[in-house]
């Protein structure tokens, strides 16, 4: 019996100094800056995906960093990260029941979409380092991270509806078609 308990106490002493050994190796941040991201698809010769653009989003978090050396380390944090795109784009599938207004197989307009994909990311780094000067050193990390989607939106916009390329206006629209 007071075998059990020397040995526990030892081993939290034990525990205790190598945490304040290692203190000094652990560093805690928070960051943060904008993502630029871009959806793409299609090419410019096809209707449906005129041009593509970036969207400005916000990307922020905390980490955790343990120093194996002077210069190389191993991180992992927890990060929001607003991702998506802007297309704009000529054509557009007509909805089945618009044919019978003067519609083709394909709408045209200046359309323009816009995604909003939100994320949590969990990054889990390996870290190398190198210092500028006393007060700046850069790094290159590496790594595996995980990724939680919180929500996703999409809104699409457009002007005048015409039925064809040459912006030919429909033969008949509809008051429930203008209207909604």
């Amino acid at each position: 019996m007071m075998k059990k308990s020397t040995f526990k106490l030892t081993l939290i002493t034990l525990l205790l100094l190598c945490n304040n050994l290692h203190a000094q190796r652990i560093t805690l941040g928070v960051k943060g800056g904008l993502s630029i991201p871009t959806i793409s698809g299609g090419t410019s010769n096809n209707p449906l995906f005129d041009s593509n653009s970036f969207k400005i989003g916000g990307d922020f978090g905390i980490y955790g960093e343990y120093n194996l050396s002077a210069t190389f380390s191993y991180s992992i944090g927890i990060e929001y990260s607003s991702q998506g795109g802007l297309n704009k784009f000529q054509a557009y599938p007509t909805p089945p029941d618009w044919t019978q207004y003067g519609f083709g197989a394909s709408v045209y307009s200046n359309f323009k979409s816009e995604i909003q994909l939100n994320y949590l990311i969990i990054p889990i780094l390996a870290r190398q380092h190198w210092r500028i000067n006393n007060k700046y050193n850069i790094y290159a990390g590496v790594g595996p991270f995980l990724g939680y989607l919180l929500n996703a939106n999409r809104r699409v916009t457009s002007g005048p509806i015409y039925s064809d390329q040459k912006r030919t206006p429909p033969s008949l629209i509809s008051p429930q078609l203008s209207n909604g």
